[in-house]
């Protein structure tokens, strides 16, 4: 089975070393036990959509759409979850779905976003976020989308 999913990922452009760099970008999830998160009236960790995300982003980057992937022919949506410390840092990321190859664009691009950090009882503290990622050449469906969450041509 092993040697069946190496044989499929080279087919498909995705190098071991590629797998092996998302799975470091990915190491250290969950962080966010190492600092206070924003949490609701019920003590759950309050998780910001991407609008929300975007609204509170001092820097974002747009993914590069991976070159073999464009080639490829290869469209889709890549969701990221990231959690960011009380100074507005990505301080650690996963992906949660999306196309393999175009995974690893998209957390390149995430770990350089910052954001203003949120506050609770006048202190900073961090919070979670899950952040869309668009891979389309028909630019007309991601009109109503923030060009940080659209994919750009090298």
């Amino acid at each position: 089975m092993r040697t069946v999913f190496w044989a499929i990922t080279f087919a498909i452009g995705l190098s071991p070393s590629t797998a092996q760099e998302q799975k470091r970008l990915e190491q250290d999830w969950p962080c966010h036990e190492n600092f206070s998160i924003l949490r609701n009236d019920k003590n759950e960790p309050v998780k910001l959509d991407t609008d929300e995300a975007i609204k509170r982003a001092l820097h974002c980057e747009a993914p590069i759409w991976p070159e073999i992937a464009r080639r490829a022919r290869i469209r889709g949506s890549v969701v990221i979850e990231i959690a960011v410390a009380p100074t507005g840092q990505v301080s650690c990321l996963h992906t949660v779905s999306g196309h393999p190859i175009l995974n690893l664009s998209a957390l390149e691009a995430t770990k350089h976003w910052v954001f203003r950090p949120m506050e609770s009882n006048g202190q900073n503290v961090g919070f979670l976020a899950l952040l869309v990622f668009y891979y389309s050449t028909d630019y007309t469906d991601l009109s109503s989308k923030p060009d940080c969450t659209k994919a750009r041509w090298k």
